[in-house]
């Protein structure tokens, strides 16, 4: 079941922290943002001259600048609602098994129960013949003498214990079993209950999140249309000799066209430098939708290596529990590096690509990418599954 702490994110600084930073540039209620602050909406050129579209481009620029730097932080609310949500659904699915396996005991032990009264009922059926009058005077002119009659006595005594014994251990059994199925119900619905509110805050992230893209998205087209007015006022320049006027060719590579004795690392890398550009979606492990997680069980999958559960604190987890953990100064490509906002578990992980920057399925709104090592909230260990 998630943490206090957990429950405390999901329910609270989720909401808040994406209200508070989309206000913050105008992108939350007129109330909300600060009074007299500009929004990208207001840049426009003075006049159709290419100097004035110029300084409203640099203008747009900057006040681009600003709205993604909130979007981004929508996107770190959102990867933390996604770590949390599936944190708190698994633990749901956990506590359920965990109740009909209760309900199972509890029937078993019902059925023991009924069981055991029956066998009492046969054995006080046997006593209540053996103790008949006749019975008695039997033991009494006994010709066995004493000690046989004393035996027969014993016997009788005995059987009429155990009987009792019997049925007092199987109705304490059911008792213990009904117990714990009550308490596992109450743990399922608690459970059940975290990740609720877990969905909530999710949805709410998502929907954060994806106002903030909407708006850095809207403005950079008014910027590329500026940018378009600005290249028809001025010279076009002439190509250079002997340009192909190609673009750059794609880094991304198959596993499939690595040698046989590539690494580990390299297949890693290679599988999910050939995803770039697929979406981000909450949940998703392939074949062409990934989550941070989802890419990077795959991308491991992908070189013959298990790294444990679709959540970035599952598979962190893990290498904690192998002694994978190396310190981020000694990281190699392949290498998985973590992001945490401070309570315990994870809410983003990525794949280190080499040379500074790394893989990664970001949020809901961007593409799988290849992009600079981001210091905010990195762990201060990787994880290295590649040997």
């Amino acid at each position: 079941m998630p943490s206090r702490a957990t429950r405390r994110i999901v329910t609270t600084t989720v909401t808040a922290l994406v209200a508070v930073s989309l206000a913050g540039v105008g992108l939350g209620s007129a109330a909300a943002a600060p009074s007299g602050q500009p929004t990208c909406e207001s840049v426009h050129p003075a006049s159709k001259s290419a100097a004035d579209i110029r300084k409203a481009v640099d203008t747009l620029t900057t006040c681009i600048a600003g709205l993604q730097k909130s979007a981004d932080a929508a996107g770190r609310t959102s990867q933390v609602a996604d770590e949390h949500y599936l944190s708190a659904k698994a633990a749901a699915g956990r506590a359920a098994q965990r109740y009909t396996a209760a309900q199972k005991v509890a029937a078993a032990a019902t059925a023991k129960a009924l069981k055991s009264r029956a066998r009492a009922a046969v054995v006080a059926a046997n006593l209540a013949r053996t103790s008949s009058a006749d019975q008695a005077a039997g033991l009494i002119l006994d010709g066995g003498g004493a000690t046989r009659v004393l035996y027969r006595v014993s016997r009788m005594s005995q059987l009429s214990v155990q009987s009792t014994q019997i049925f007092t251990d199987a109705k304490n059994d059911e008792h213990t079993a009904k117990v714990l199925e009550s308490k596992a119900s109450d743990a399922a619905t608690t459970a059940q209950s975290a990740a609720d509110r877990s969905k909530a805050a999710f949805d709410q992230a998502k929907r954060d999140a994806k106002a903030a893209k909407d708006v850095v998205d809207g403005q950079r087209r008014r910027e590329q249309a500026l940018q378009a007015e600005l290249a028809a006022l001025l010279p076009r320049p002439s190509a250079p000799s002997g340009s192909s006027g190609g673009g750059s060719s794609s880094s991304s590579s198959s596993v499939s066209n690595l040698p046989a004795n590539a690494s580990v690392a390299a297949r890693v890398i290679a599988f999910a430098r050939s995803h770039i550009g697929d979406p981000y979606v909450f949940a998703a492990a392939g074949p062409n939708a990934w989550d941070c997680s989802g890419l990077t069980m795959a991308a491991y999958a992908a070189a013959g290596i298990g790294i444990g559960g679709h959540t970035a604190t599952g598979q962190y987890n893990l290498a904690a529990s192998q002694g994978k953990l190396v310190s981020y100064a000694n990281r190699q490509p392949g290498d998985l590096l973590f992001y945490t906002d401070g309570n315990g578990d994870m809410y983003h992980v990525t794949i280190y690509s080499g040379n500074g920057n790394m893989i990664e399925a970001p949020y809901e709104g961007q593409n799988v990418r290849e992009v600079p090592v981001r210091g905010y909230q990195l762990v201060g260990q990787v994880a290295r599954f590649s040997g």
